[in-house]
């Protein structure tokens, strides 16, 4: 959570206090996924976004969890929550089903394209149906919950 809060958090203080410019992104899709929001489809530019946040922030600490032990990072990845399952958004786990339907060599929560593909396939059709307002307050939820963990190292 740390990671996400100081990668995609930073920028989205800096977005929201000083616009995409003065974010000093260099990655091209990165600066589309704001200019995407900046445009008012905010869908869009989140779906870029979650898809780096597993694919490219997330994946050094899969991997240090790997070396720590090889049972870390799927168990990681199968207690974790979107925070949509009110909304109906499923679980991982239900997603995928459990052993015997999904056993671990089928799916693993763990791996980049998996997790992506579940983010993909389930998490953003709930999200993204919730509508501008809904997403708005989901979203100012998640922000408070992060900004009050500890060791939040931004006042967004």
């Amino acid at each position: 959570m740390n990671a996400i809060r100081d990668d995609v958090g930073t920028q989205a203080a800096v977005f929201g206090a000083e616009g995409i410019r003065r974010m000093g992104l260099r990655d091209p899709e990165n600066i589309r996924a704001w200019e995407s929001i900046d445009r008012g489809d905010v869908v869009a530019g989140a779906k870029y976004l979650a898809q780096r946040e597993q694919t490219d922030v997330l994946n050094k600490y899969y991997a240090d969890m790997a070396r720590l032990s090889p049972a870390l990072k799927p168990a990681f990845s199968w207690n974790a929550k979107s925070g949509l399952e009110s909304f109906g958004c499923p679980t991982f786990v239900d997603a995928v089903g459990i052993y015997p339907f999904a056993n671990w060599m089928d799916t693993d929560p763990a791996d980049k394209n998996d997790r992506w593909r579940y983010i993909r396939d389930s998490i953003l059709p709930v999200w993204g149906g919730m509508g501008g307002d809904g997403r708005t307050d989901w979203v100012k939820q998640r922000l408070d919950i992060i900004r009050n963990s500890p060791g939040a190292k931004c006042a967004y």
